[in-house]
C-alpha cells in the first residue's frame, strides 16, 4: 500500500506539486541530522483543535493553484441511482435528462441571468451557453478556450473568465460574439479579439457592477490579489491588481464596491471603488462565497455550515443561521417567494445534498428547500425563479419557487451546432418539466463521516492494513518535524507515534504488515520502521537521490519516486539494496500498482503523463498523456486512475492498451484516489467504488467505478488530502487525511 497525492507545504509545494521547483527559504533543514523518538499512546486518542478552526498556519500553506478546468471534459450524471443523489432527474415518470457525446464529469458550474437570456459556464464542453429564459430553450454556444468556468453580468454586458487562461472575456449580447473559437488564450499572441487579462492566474469567482462601464473584479485565489477590469479601457491596460495579502474566494459588488471573502482569511474584507481595503469583518468557519440583498450582504461559511449576514454600509455581523448543511453558492432574489410567502429570500445551494435552501433574510430561518437531485454549483435568481447550474445532471434546473415547478435544460454536447463568429444554434435535448420535492435542509446526504480520529499534528499521508492505519505528516507547519503514527482501527486509538527531522516526502506499509517505509524528501533517503518495535526506532536507512516522494511497497522490494531526478529507484525490502534504478520522466511524485500484473504506475506531475513500469525488466513499458499536473494514482475495478490537479479531473485509463476510456470533472484541485473493491473491503455484493479527495471543495467525489458515473459528494472537512482504502470488514470504506482539520476521517458509502 502506498499514500496518495504528494505534499504541499512551506518548504517544497512546488516540489512535491509537480511544479518547476524554487529554493527553499532560510532555515531548511535540508541534509541534517536527527533523531527519531517514539511516544507510546496505546489506549488514547490525541487531542486536537476542532476542525471547524481556521489557525494562522492555513493561510500560509494552501497550496498555490486552483482549479483548472479542461475543456475537453464533459459532464452528463445519467442513469439511475436509488440514493438520495440521483444523477439524472425523473420529472412526471418520464426519461432521464441524457445528452449524447457528453461523457462523465461536473458541469456546468455558473450561471447569470440578463433580462431574459441566461448564460452558464460550461468548461466541461468548453463554451458558454446561452438559454431562452421564458423558452427554456438553448439559443446558441458559445465556444471558448481556457475552460470557461465563471460568467457575470452587468445591465449591458456579459462576461466571462477562464480558469485556465486568466483572461475576462466580454460576450455581445447582440447575436454575435468574440470571435473565441480557433484561439487558445494560453499561448502567446493566441487570444481571442477583446479578452482581458484577470490580472492574475486561476481566476476563482467573477463580479460585475451594474452598469455598462461598471468595473468587473474577479479574485485570484492562487496570487492573493483582487483584479479590477474596466470595460472602457483599452485590452492591454484595462486590469489592475490589487494586492490582499491573502487568499480570497467570493466577490460581490455593494455600492459600486467589492466585498471580498477569504475562507482561508476567516473574514470578509470591504474595498472602496478603486480597490482600496477600508474594513474588514471577521466571520467564523471559512467564508467563501458572497450576496448582497437589498440593506445586507450575505456569506456562506461552508465549514461551519452557517450563512451570516453583515449590514451593507458598516459590515457588522448581525445575524446568521446553522443550515443543516455545508453550504456552496448563495444569491439573493429581491422579489423572490417560497411556498407560503414571498418578498426577498436568499438561495443557498447544498452541493453535496442536492438540493437548494431559501433563508427568509430578515427572520434568518430556512423557509424551503427543494430537492434538486443533482450537483447545484451555482445559483441565479430572476424574479420568482430561480436557475441551478447543476453540475451532477449537466443541466441548468430553473425553479418556480413558489411552487417547486421546474424545467431542467440539459447542456448541449462539445462542438454540437454549427453557426459563426464562434457562436453556434445546436440540436438540443428539449427541456423536462415537473415538481420538486420540498425535502428537510437536515437530511443525510450520500455517504457520511462516522469516525473522526484527532492527532496533533497535520495528517497528510495515509495507508491502511489489517493491522492499523498508519497516518504522517509533512512538516506543514514548517518546524521542521514531522510525525508518524499508527492508529487501531477497533479502538481508534494511537498506538505509538514517532517524530522525524524535516520534511517527509511519502508514506507505504509492506505487504507483511511488519514494515512500514517512509520518505524523507529533504535528507534524499529512505527509512524502515518496525511496526511490531517502535522503540527501537528505524531499523534501516537507505540513501535513494534528488527529492524522493512517493514510495510503493510490494512483495520483497520498495519503490521511491525521485522527483529531483526523475527516476524510480527499486531496493530490496530486507537489505535496502539497490535492485533498479529507472529513468521514467519528469517529476515522478506517487506510485500505484496492478494487482492483476504487477506493473506500475507512477504519475509524471512535471511531464502531465503517467509512466507503467513492468517489474520483471525493470523498464518503462508505455508512457500515458493525461493532463495537467497528474498527483494521485489508484489502480483497481479494471482501470487506472488518476488526478489531473489543474484540469480538476479524474482520468481513466486502460491498463491494457493505455487508452483513455473518460475524463470526468469532479471538482477544485483533486488530489488523492482510491478504489474500494466489491464496494468495500470485505469484498460484498456492492459494487466497486471510487473516491477522489477534492481538497479545494473539502470533499470527497464518489463514483461507480463500473459505469464511472458520479454517485455523490460527501462533506469532510477543511482540505483533504490522501485516502486509503480500509483494510477488513467494519463501517469505514476509506480512510481520509484533512491537512488542517488535524483529523483523519473514515468514511462510509452508505451513510
Amino acid at each position: 500500500a502506498a499514500a496518495g497525492a504528494a505534499p504541499y507545504h512551506r518548504r517544497c509545494c512546488e516540489h512535491h506539486s509537480g511544479v518547476n521547483p524554487r529554493s527553499f527559504p532560510s532555515g531548511s533543514t535540508t541534509g541534517c541530522s536527527g533523531g527519531m523518538t517514539w511516544t507510546d499512546r496505546t489506549g488514547g486518542s490525541h487531542g486536537g483543535r476542532p476542525g471547524s478552526r481556521l489557525p494562522r498556519r492555513l493561510r500560509r500553506h494552501l497550496p498555490l493553484l486552483v482549479l483548472c478546468v479542461a475543456a475537453t471534459i464533459a459532464g452528463a450524471c445519467g442513469g439511475d441511482n436509488d440514493t438520495a443523489y440521483r444523477k439524472a432527474v425523473r420529472f412526471d415518470g418520464g426519461p432521464p435528462v441524457a445528452v449524447p457525446g457528453r461523457p462523465a464529469g461536473l458541469s456546468p458550474v455558473s450561471v447569470v441571468v440578463q433580462g431574459d437570456t441566461v448564460w452558464a459556464a460550461d468548461p466541461g464542453a468548453g463554451q458558454v451557453v446561452e438559454v431562452d429564459a421564458g423558452s427554456a430553450a438553448v439559443r446558441r454556444v458559445v465556444p471558448l478556450e481556457g475552460f470557461p468556468s465563471l460568467v457575470a453580468a452587468s445591465e449591458a454586458q456579459v462576461w466571462a473568465a477562464t480558469r485556465l487562461s486568466g483572461w475576462v472575456v466580454p460576450l455581445e449580447t447582440t447575436g454575435a460574439t468574440v470571435d473565441a473559437g480557433g484561439t487558445d488564450p494560453a499561448s502567446p499572441g493566441g487570444e481571442p479579439p477583446g479578452v482581458i487579462s484577470s490580472g492574475g492566474d486561476f481566476p476563482e469567482a467573477l463580479a460585475a457592477g451594474p452598469t455598462a462601464d461598471s468595473p468587473v473584479w474577479v479574485t485570484n485565489f492562487a496570487g492573493r490579489s483582487l483584479g479590477r477590469v474596466d470595460p472602457g479601457q483599452p485590452p492591454d491596460t484595462a486590469a489592475v491588481t490589487v494586492d490582499l495579502g491573502f487568499r480570497p474566494s467570493g466577490v460581490a459588488v455593494v455600492d459600486g464596491a467589492p466585498w471580498v471573502a477569504g475562507i482561508t482569511h476567516g473574514a470578509v474584507v470591504r474595498l472602496d471603488a478603486n480597490g482600496t481595503p477600508i474594513g474588514e469583518t471577521p466571520v467564523r468557519g471559512g467564508p467563501e462565497w458572497l450576496a448582497a440583498g437589498s440593506d445586507s450582504v450575505f456569506v456562506t461559511a461552508r465549514l461551519a455550515g452557517r450563512l451570516e449576514r453583515l449590514d451593507a454600509r458598516s459590515g457588522e455581523l448581525t445575524g446568521g443561521v446553522d443550515l443543516g448543511f455545508r453550504p456552496g453558492a448563495v444569491a439573493v432574489a429581491p422579489t423572490g417567494a417560497w411556498p407560503g410567502g414571498a418578498g426577498e429570500v436568499v438561495w443557498v445551494a447544498d452541493p453535496a445534498g442536492g438540493a437548494v435552501a431559501g433563508v427568509d433574510p430578515s427572520t434568518l430561518e430556512v423557509v424551503v428547500a427543494f430537492d434538486v437531485g443533482g450537483v447545484p454549483m451555482a445559483l441565479a435568481p430572476s424574479g420568482d425563479t430561480v436557475w441551478v447550474a447543476d453540475a451532477g445532471r449537466s443541466a441548468l434546473v430553473a425553479i418556480t419557487t413558489a411552487t417547486g415547478a421546474a424545467r431542467v435544460v440539459p447542456m448541449p454536447a462539445p462542438g454540437a451546432g454549427s453557426g459563426s463568429g464562434g457562436a453556434s444554434s445546436p440540436e438540443v435535448v428539449a427541456s423536462v418539466s415537473g415538481v420538486l420535492p420540498v425535502v428537510d435542509p437536515h437530511r443525510q446526504a450520500a455517504g457520511s463521516v462516522p469516525v473522526r480520529v484527532p492527532v496533533d499534528f497535520d495528517p497528510f499521508y495515509v495507508v491502511a492494513d489489517g493491522g492499523g492505519v498508519w497516518v504522517a505528516d509533512a512538516d506543514a507547519d514548517g518546524s521542521g518535524q514531522s510525525q508518524v503514527a499508527v492508529i487501531d482501527p477497533g479502538t481508534l486509538g494511537v498506538r505509538a507515534a514517532a517524530t522525524l527531522e524535516g520534511v517527509l516526502g511519502g508514506l507505504a506499509v509492506g505487504p507483511s504488515g511488519t514494515q512500514v517505509w517512509v520518505s524523507e524528501f529533504e535528507r534524499r533517503r529512505v527509512v524502515r520502521l518496525g511496526t511490531a518495535m517502535p522503540g527501537a526506532g528505524p531499523d534501516l536507512v537507505v540513501e535513494v537521490g534528488s527529492d524522493p516522494l512517493g514510495v510503493l511497497a510490494t512483495a520483497g522490494s520498495v519503490w521511491v519516486a525521485l522527483r529531483g531526478d526523475g527516476r524510480v529507484v527499486r531496493l530490496e525490502e530486507r537489505s535496502g539494496a539497490e535492485q533498479a534504478d529507472i529513468e521514467v520522466g519528469e517529476g515522478p511524485a506517487n506510485i500505484a500498482v496492478d494487482p492483476g500484473t504487477g506493473n506500475l504506475w507512477v504519475t509524471l506531475a512535471d511531464a502531465n503523463a503517467l509512466a507503467e513500469i513492468d517489474p520483471d525488466a525493470n523498464a518503462v513499458v508505455r508512457v500515458v498523456p493525461v493532463g495537467n499536473t497528474p498527483v494521485g494514482v489508484a489502480v483497481g475495478a479494471g482501470s487506472v486512475w488518476a488526478t489531473t490537479r489543474d484540469d480538476g479531473a479524474l482520468v481513466v485509463v486502460d491498463p491494457d492498451t493505455g487508452a483513455i476510456r473518460e475524463r470526468i470533472l469532479v471538482g477544485n484541485r483533486p488530489r488523492g484516489v482510491a478504489v474500494t473493491n466489491g464496494g468495500g473491503p470485505d469484498g460484498g455484493d456492492r459494487p466497486a467504488t471510487v473516491w477522489v479527495a477534492v481538497s479545494g471543495d473539502g470533499t470527497l467525489v464518489r463514483l461507480d467505478a463500473a459505469t464511472r458515473r458520479v454517485e455523490g459528494l460527501v462533506p469532510v472537512g477543511v482540505f483533504p488530502i490522501n485516502l486509503a482504502a480500509a483494510a477488513g470488514a467494519g463501517e469505514v470504506d476509506v480512510w481520509v487525511t484533512d491537512l488542517d482539520g488535524r483529523v483523519l476521517l473514515g468514511v462510509s458509502r452508505e451513510g
